[in-house]
């Protein structure tokens, strides 16, 4: 990263809140019910993705490398060169690097209420969560604090869902049509790398959600939202961790919010800390 990179200075929106957590917690779906709940109280909200790959045409490259390396990880065919750009997390520290460089060609002014869509801490709490022993982690969490800081955050929202409805989630905004639910979600589950009860538990968990009529946003099915449970357990560890961290050493204030409950009440518990 160049220096002139790291020591410049975003302008700052009137406010700025953050999304973060694990996968299928629920983010984009907060996010979208809080711009349409500003832009009703006549401020001018804007969405910004910070973390994660989106759907940008400029991101897909890095998707299909992404999706290309997940298969060789699982059938341990890495080199040793992919072995080390994935603890590095190569991929996603790059896709951050070119959203914040979007987000500083923004105009802000003084109406604008800025929502982020995860933040630089995401690279440190997925690195560590794979790898606790990477050797790695603080450069990844350095350079991760240092672009956190630099995004001026008013408060970091953290979703908090357990691991069983994060995978759920996944497998029924995954769900393509022509095809039985019920056997895509038994195929989908075995993709999960857990113990035979937590897979059941997975199932169950997935058909109660398409029978009590919760909608999910379609998104495209990826190898790597299929973690191994063991992985997604200690990601909702190093989530928090990430936060707490950022809390300490950059003085964001951090709230933590209960996703595994229905949207309206996880949006009212959010309200609740809006300025």
């Amino acid at each position: 990263m160049s220096e002139n990179f790291e020591k410049s200075i975003i302008k700052k929106p009137l406010l700025t809140y953050a999304f973060e957590g694990i996968n299928a917690g629920g983010k984009s779906t907060v996010i979208k019910e809080i711009f349409s709940w500003y832009l009703q109280k006549g401020y001018s909200p804007q969405i910004n993705k910070i973390g994660g790959l989106g759907d940008s045409a400029r991101m897909d490259n890095l998707k299909k490398i992404l999706e290309h390396r997940e298969r060789l990880r699982r059938g341990s065919q890495l080199t040793h060169k992919q072995e080390q750009d994935f603890l590095k997390d190569k991929i996603f520290r790059l896709a951050i690097r070119r959203q914040i460089r979007d987000y500083k060609s923004k105009e802000f002014d003084t109406n604008t209420i800025s929502l982020l869509d995860r933040t630089p801490l995401m690279s440190w709490a997925y690195a560590s969560s794979v790898n606790p022993e990477n050797p790695f982690l603080d450069e990844i969490l350095e350079e991760g604090l240092g672009l956190t800081r630099r995004l001026n955050i008013d408060t970091l929202f953290l979703l908090d869902i357990d691991p069983i409805s994060a995978y759920s989630r996944i497998i029924c905004r995954s769900l393509e049509e022509g095809e039985p639910p019920e056997k895509q979600i038994i195929y989908l589950s075995n993709l999960i790398l857990a113990p035979g009860e937590v897979r059941q538990d997975v199932i169950q968990k997935s058909l109660e959600y398409l029978t009590s009529g919760n909608s999910f946003q379609k998104k495209s099915f990826r190898i790597w939202d299929f973690m191994t449970y063991e992985e997604i357990c200690r990601q909702s560890r190093t989530y928090f961790e990430a936060v707490q961290i950022a809390k300490e050493k950059i003085g964001i204030k951090v709230v933590r919010i209960n996703a595994g409950k229905p949207l309206e009440q996880v949006f009212g518990s959010i309200k609740e800390n809006l300025l």
